[in-house]
């Protein structure tokens, strides 16, 4: 049989409303709290979550809510958030979208149907927050948006994506590069646009002008990304360098390299964005941008967890992070003459 507060309080001696307050959060003297944890470890005593759900009106869950599941940087979004919110007694349920607003939409109200006391989300290319989420982030529950700028004025965690940019357009200036393609992703993206914004500023800051042919938008898609690489690695007046806006397009890329049997650094440079291991496991070493992922998701839990328990007055905040540079072996100088390919 399972065992209980009066199981606890036999063991303690201490009033079940003494027992009560510690298992709901409450404020309980730490000699009283250390008997309690382990009256309830040696009894095996288990929370009925259920339960006390239904005593503070709160569901102890957060509904976290990303375009696609099978993205390396969104998987480690998961365990970052879920880690912490765990160790804040919270659990996590996990949706996905498939970049479609209509079901995000759906998404959303599913997991408001389940309670949750929190969401983190990764919105729509577009930044737009859907009806049923604009008027959650206006009172319970509270929401926090990562990596892409959100359109309405909710709490954000994002990363300096336009002076990761600037920084991969310098790095490659700095070796001799004055011609660049871009696979800059989908069009209205904020992520992969301020990307590529940063570049183009790093190439006009010394009058190398970047022609509008040269930034190519694609679908986050490996298969996509090959084909628009494809499409600038094979003309005539083929760019010396390429910089990849996200994970799937740095592996499209690579793989349209590798077909086109170029060599890098010899026949051109490349800068990848995340995605390290594959950076490492592709010769001769990739030189690739590197999103702070943990920092990410800590201060996404974070952010969450003082609106969840605390008021919700107050500023909204935005917290904006650096990249950092990962350096490979990808980026050269450019070559003397350009090799033909088809």
């Amino acid at each position: 049989m399972a065992a209980t507060y009066k199981d606890i309080q036999k063991m303690t001696g201490l009033s079940l409303s003494t027992i009560s307050k510690y298992f709901n959060g409450g404020n309980v003297r730490p000699d009283n709290a250390e008997a309690i944890k382990r009256a309830a470890s040696e009894l095996d005593y288990r929370v009925n979550s259920f339960a006390q759900s239904l005593r503070t009106q709160k569901s102890k869950t957060v509904g976290v809510l990303l375009p696609d599941l099978t993205n390396t940087f969104h998987a480690q979004i998961i365990s970052g958030v879920s880690l912490d919110l765990m160790h804040a007694g919270y659990g996590v349920i996990v949706g996905s979208f498939g970049e479609s607003e209509e079901s995000m939409d759906d998404a959303v109200e599913f997991l408001l149907s389940k309670m949750v006391d929190g969401l983190v989300v990764v919105p729509t290319a577009a930044g737009r927050l859907p009806v049923a989420l604009q008027s959650a982030s206006n009172g319970h529950p509270p929401v926090v948006v990562l990596d892409r700028t959100p359109s309405d004025d909710v709490d954000s965690v994002t990363v300096d994506n336009e002076r990761a940019g600037l920084d991969v357009g310098r790095l490659l200036l700095a070796h001799g590069h004055r011609s660049i393609g871009i696979l800059a992703g989908p069009q209205g993206l904020s992520s992969t646009s301020q990307r590529a914004a940063g570049v183009l500023s790093a190439f006009s800051e010394v009058g190398a002008d970047v022609p509008d042919a040269n930034v190519v938008h694609t679908a986050l898609s490996v298969e996509q990304a090959r084909q628009a690489a494809h499409g600038l690695l094979t003309r005539t007046d083929r760019p010396t360098s390429i910089f990849a806006t996200n994970s799937e397009l740095t592996v499209g890329a690579a793989i349209a390299i590798r077909e086109l049997q170029l060599e890098l650094p010899g026949d051109l440079s490349m800068v990848g964005f995340d995605n390290v291991d594959f950076a490492r496991a592709l010769p001769p070493g990739l030189d690739i941008v590197v999103q702070p992922v943990p920092e990410i998701a800590h201060a996404a839990a974070e952010l969450l967890l003082a609106r969840m328990e605390h008021a919700q007055d107050g500023q909204v905040a935005h917290r904006v992070l650096q990249c950092s540079m990962m350096r490979g072996a990808s980026v050269g100088a450019p070559p003397l003459a350009v090799r033909s390919v088809r």
